[in-house]
């Protein structure tokens, strides 16, 4: 006798994101990135952090004026914190942001420590993105 297994997959974090959003704001945005919130443990910084990764070509070349960068809360959370960040701010901060070569990819580790919440940890230069934190309760 043959039994049917049934597989249940969990959404990924860009998708849960992207239906929060879509809760929140009441729209879409086609620049849109999204972080799972690593504890100290699986973080390679061995603290709280975000990690996101936005194709080089996409800010050369950008579909839209701002990336909305979305980070999760808290572990396991299905609340997101907002940064909406121009494009021409990565595109001045370049240089001191960390640039992967092998994928073209520009690779951010925000952190979530209070004392420097949404820090970049990786690149030369500790930019901050913090001004870019949208309250939830407010449009777009």
């Amino acid at each position: 006798m043959n039994s049917i297994r049934m597989t249940t997959t969990k959404p990924t974090i860009r998708a849960e994101a992207v239906s929060w959003f879509v809760s929140k704001f009441g729209i879409r945005s086609n620049a849109m990135y999204a972080s799972k919130f690593y504890v100290p443990q699986k973080s390679r910084t061995h603290r709280s952090a975000w990690w996101l990764e936005i194709l080089r070509a996409d800010i050369e070349t950008p579909k839209s004026s701002e990336f909305h960068l979305l980070c999760e809360v808290a572990p396991g959370a299905k609340e997101f914190h907002c940064l909406k960040v121009p494009v021409v701010f990565f595109k001045n901060e370049l240089s001191n942001l960390c640039e992967r070569e092998d994928n073209n990819k520009v690779s951010l580790f925000l952190s979530a420590e209070r004392e420097e919440m949404f820090v970049d940890q990786r690149g030369s230069r500790k930019v901050s993105f913090a001004r870019f934190l949208k309250p939830t309760n407010l449009a777009v």
